[in-house]
């Protein structure tokens, strides 16, 4: 049962309530109103509940982890110079490549994709489990100057199988 088909169901049982007593009076509207809000707040709180509950089922899958990821970059994309974007270092290798990050993906259950360049202009996609995922977010030069910086903020699991 959806949040509206309670509030419904509940509303259903005023009616059905006041249809059985005749009209109710205007004292005994009046006393039942805070009762009538009560139940629009308490449908309120579900629908949050409901929420909290989806980010829950997500949070250990790489839905969750690449939401997470893309919001670190925009707060920290959100104190730097517009010719500047974030990039990254994956940790876990011994290289230690810097290259910037155009874009994030995912593949649930468990697989984060990210898409750059190398400061050469060659293009990456590096695959990532994010159970071994260590990034250090750095600011790098964007690569045209003249164009804004691309802004990361859509993650979309990737359509190919």
């Amino acid at each position: 049962m959806n949040i509206e088909e309670i509030k419904e169901d509940l509303r259903g049982k005023f009616r059905s309530v006041e249809d059985k007593t005749g009209s109710f009076s205007d004292s005994a509207r009046g006393a039942l109103k805070p009762l009538n809000e009560g139940i629009d707040q308490a449908m309120v709180s579900i629908a949050d509940i409901g929420k909290d509950i989806n980010d829950l089922r997500t949070a250990p899958m790489a839905e969750g982890v690449c939401r997470h990821i893309i919001q670190e970059i925009i707060d920290f994309e959100s104190n730097l110079p517009e010719n500047m974007q974030a990039g990254g270092r994956l940790v876990s290798f011994a290289s230690g490549e810097i290259f910037s990050i155009n874009d994030i993906k995912y593949k649930n259950p468990n697989l984060i994709i990210f898409y750059g360049e190398l400061p050469d202009g060659s293009r990456v996609r590096m695959l990532q489990h994010q159970s071994q995922l260590n990034i250090m977010l750095m600011a790098v030069p964007v690569r045209e100057p003249d164009k804004p910086r691309r802004k990361i903020g859509f993650c979309a699991e990737s359509e190919e199988q």
